[in-house]
């Protein structure tokens, strides 16, 4: 669809609602107050002697979600069978891995694929968000000091929070501000002020002892950058966010959402299974 046919389906869909009194009043805070078009992500470090291992969620706010479908959906039935969503959890740790680059004393390790999981749970409206789940493992001799470098470059066209937190088990971390705890639960509870500190924590450099595991610090609040707030919002992402603002996405809002995610689109499909072996670099 072209962006003029697209902007004037927008329109024709916002003054539709518009003139149906559809728009809700305004109420309590969403479960994601930076949007529903957001895709929000976790990445908790573990330190031991003898390894790293890696949790990587991913949390789909309800439009973003509504728009995997179709790569979930697999032979467009219109619907997930368990095992699309275990293909699609598979395919995409995969890929998130290769997305997760790390360095032990300056050489990049190679992550394991140890688990890879998905589940859809209700969400505003009648829709539903998506939560995936990947571990990993690598080897690495952290029995002598060293550095650890850790670079995430996951998917960035979408506005969204993203966290790190680092634990050690017989090892310390020193030298970053990556606290131990997630701030939300691993996704699960976020803020209901998103001005409070939406984070967009991406790097991490610590340097590694061993001894008695001791709690990272409490780490910094980071604004995202004006920059990346525009370019992962887009125009139409701020027309309905314009509308729903703090709202709840009730049912009204829930039915132009699932027209504004054919209308809109989500960022070309790129196939999660792509690519070469899992590797930090």
């Amino acid at each position: 669809m072209t962006h003029t046919l697209r902007r004037a389906a927008l329109t024709a869909a916002l003054v539709a609602l518009a003139s149906a009194g559809g728009l809700p009043p305004a109420s309590a805070a969403p479960a994601h107050p930076l949007g529903n078009f957001t895709v929000n992500y976790h990445t908790g470090l573990s330190l031991r002697p003898d390894r790293l291992d890696a949790e990587v969620v991913v949390d789909r706010a309800e439009i973003s979600t509504l728009q995997e479908r179709a790569e979930v959906d697999a032979d467009h039935d219109g619907a997930v069978s368990p095992g699309e969503r275990r293909s699609y959890a598979e395919a995409s740790c995969t890929s998130l891995g290769r997305q997760l680059h790390t360095s032990v004393a300056g050489t990049p390790v190679r992550w394991g694929r140890v688990s890879a999981g998905m589940t859809y749970e209700p969400g505003e409206a009648g829709l539903r968000t998506s939560r995936l789940t990947c571990a990993f493992t690598t080897a690495a001799d952290l029995s002598r000091p060293t550095d650890v470098d850790v670079r995430t470059a996951y998917d960035s066209r979408r506005i969204g929070w993203r966290e790190m937190t680092v634990r050690g088990h017989g090892v310390r971390a020193t030298g970053t501000g990556l606290p131990a705890v997630s701030p939300t639960d691993e996704l699960r509870h976020y803020p209901r002020d998103p001005a409070a500190g939406p984070l967009d924590q991406r790097t991490a450099r610590m340097r590694t002892t061993p001894g008695e595991s001791t709690a990272a610090g409490p780490g910094s609040t980071v604004l995202p950058g004006t920059g990346w707030f525009g370019q992962a919002l887009g125009a139409t992402s701020s027309v309905f966010d314009s509308l729903v603002g703090s709202r709840e996405l009730t049912v009204p809002v829930g039915l132009l959402a699932l027209l504004l995610a054919f209308v809109v689109g989500g960022p070309p499909p790129r196939r999660a299974g792509a690519g070469p072996p899992l590797q930090g670099a």
